[in-house]
């Protein structure tokens, strides 16, 4: 369905009209996407919650807390998605009247932009980059 709507295709390629359909697709796919990368990390985390032996209480402590962070954190990253422009359809169709206040915010403070001011190595800021890209942190 995206694709028929030009997603995947260059700008030019695309009329005026698809281009807001393709925006909107691309909107629900990273929707989909976090929620995804969500349950897949939290289905990880309680397999091996499941695997640890009684004994191991420290590790299922660490297990339940890093679950519980990994859900709220990414619970809070789709509801900012959503809610970073109102009406939340101008994210896609920017002739839509209102604003998006919450998107400068979110441009401004990007710990990307940030880091590149920090007083560390390239080889620290490569690093740093790699491991959030991942999802480690």
């Amino acid at each position: 369905m995206a694709c028929k709507y030009g997603v995947g295709e260059h700008i030019h390629a695309v009329s005026f009209d698809q281009l807001w359909i393709a925006l909107k697709f691309s909107w629900i796919g990273i929707y989909t996407g976090l929620m995804g990368t969500l349950v897949g990390k939290s289905a990880i985390g309680a397999m091996l919650y499941q695997v640890a032996t009684p004994q191991q209480w420290k590790r299922k402590a660490f297990l339940f807390t890093a679950c519980a962070f990994n859900f709220a954190t990414g619970c809070t990253q789709l509801v900012l998605s959503i809610v970073q422009c109102t009406p939340h359809e101008k994210l896609w169709y920017q002739l839509t009247p209102g604003k998006c206040d919450r998107e400068d915010i979110a441009f401004k403070f990007g710990y990307l932009q940030g880091l590149w001011n920090l007083q560390a190595s390239m080889r620290t800021k490569v690093g740093f980059c790699v491991l959030m890209a991942g999802g480690m942190m």
